[in-house]
């Protein structure tokens, strides 16, 4: 096939009939033109044309890799480790799944932890069990298909040790912490500080920076600082010492209380013994406050006691003998 490039010229004709009126004609010329479509035939062109409608139609038509799937695929592989794998590869397991922010890993997580984690013997299956008299239902983890009824024989645990009960119970709190609701993130925090690990510092520093609630976020920075504690590093521990300067959270002091028996460096120790001591006197303080509080409360009420039955008894000078009883009805009221 071969293209044509027409080329206009122009000249001036005069019309006979219509005197002073002019008018062009054009003049057209074929030229072949074959060069641009030599261009379009060579392999390289025609190979990018190829790749480019190909990336096209798969935008077009959404085949693209989604977060999704590799979420899901990786899932898969913490729930298949979870079956095959000894403690320390549970663990990474445990991890993974956690990561994937798969809506089933909370589910898998509790159960793993409850001890309601089953493979099937036959075709190590994950199930979740659910006792039925003297038989169990079980429920792929998978697929979250009912699976029916089985002796439970058929079934092998999946075993935790205590290790790994700590892990489970610092992942689910990990998890809680995703939660739009911040008075359940606060809780999760709270309930994370028992079960802490350095790792954890990692994922903590990450919440944090996107955290929105001050007291959410207060507690994920105590949290991180006896994370850190727990630290191999010197520095760290110093760092987190510093940070944790007067913070009144009961897990604060606990964590500093089990440092104090175990720091063999000397100067953390020294830090630990002086931050551990400014808590004690700042608790001291408050505990005084309190106290004067409550002293004035309940003197108050001596006071208005007395009050009541010195007048009675200058008005009309007789002891009202009544005057307690009155005093615990007025309470009531």
């Amino acid at each position: 096939m071969i293209r044509y490039k027409i080329t206009c010229t122009s000249s001036k004709i005069r019309d006979p009939a219509c005197s002073g009126s002019r008018f062009f004609m054009p003049e057209v010329s074929f030229i072949p033109q074959t060069r641009i479509f030599m261009i379009l035939l060579s392999s390289r062109w025609r190979s990018c044309l190829l790749c480019f409608l190909t990336i096209m139609s798969l935008v077009s038509f959404g085949v693209a890799p989604c977060p999704a799937s590799e979420d899901t695929t990786l899932f898969e592989q913490g729930a298949h480790q979870l079956v095959h794998g000894n403690f320390r590869q549970k663990e990474a397991a445990i991890a993974k799944i956690n990561a994937t922010n798969d809506p089933r890993a909370e589910k898998l997580l509790r159960a793993l932890l409850g001890g309601k984690l089953y493979r099937v013997k036959k075709d190590n299956n994950l199930v979740y069990i659910t006792k039925k008299g003297s038989r169990v239902s079980i429920t792929d983890v998978l697929s979250g298909k009912e699976l029916g009824t089985v002796k439970k024989r058929t079934l092998k645990k999946i075993t935790i040790n205590n290790k790994l009960r700590s892990k489970l119970r610092e992942e689910l709190a990990l998890l809680a912490l995703r939660s739009p609701d911040p008075d359940k993130r606060l809780a999760a925090v709270n309930k994370l500080m028992s079960s802490l690990s350095p790792e954890s510092a990692k994922i903590l520093e990450k919440l944090i920076t996107t955290e929105t609630n001050s007291k959410v976020r207060q507690g994920l920075l105590t949290a991180r600082a006896i994370a850190n504690l727990r630290d191999t590093d010197d520095a760290k521990r110093l760092q987190a010492l510093t940070e944790l300067q007067g913070n009144l959270n009961p897990a604060v002091k606990n964590e500093l209380t089990r440092l104090l028996g175990e720091e063999k460096n000397k100067d953390v120790r020294q830090k630990a013994e002086a931050v551990l001591s400014s808590i004690e006197s700042k608790i001291a303080f408050y505990g005084l406050v309190e106290k004067i509080f409550f002293g004035l409360s309940l003197g108050s009420v001596l006071v208005l006691a007395a009050i009541g039955l010195a007048i009675t008894f200058g008005v009309i000078g007789v002891i009202n003998m009544a005057h307690g009883e009155l005093i615990m009805l007025g309470a009531y009221t």
